[in-house]
């Protein structure tokens, strides 16, 4: 065999994705409501423009709700007091059942 100058190089495989199926970006989906004084509520949410995507929309709603719910929950439990031992019995005494210690 003859040299003709050329160097041999090895074929490498083409480097494979592991994650051929690109997953779709998400959209985000948005709802606004807003009470103008007056006017009454304007609602601008998740549809084709013309109807609202009403099983979306409540599902949205029920959501934000829940949330909201919950958030305060956790606001509020740091502003629970603890009943102290002396106000018990000023409480039991209240109904004539006085303990005495």
């Amino acid at each position: 065999m003859g040299d003709n100058g050329e160097k041999l190089e090895p074929i490498l495989p083409t480097p494979v994705d592991p994650n051929p199926i690109k997953p779709e970006e998400s959209k985000d989906l948005h709802m606004e409501i807003t009470f103008k004084e007056g006017k009454g509520i304007e609602v601008k949410g998740p549809g084709s423009g013309e109807q609202y995507n009403l099983p979306m929309c409540l599902f949205m709603l029920e959501s934000a709700k829940d949330f909201i719910k919950g958030h305060n929950m956790k606001v509020n439990m740091g502003k629970i007091e603890i009943a102290k031992p002396g106000m018990m019995n000023r409480i039991g005494g209240a109904f004539g059942k006085h303990k005495q210690f």
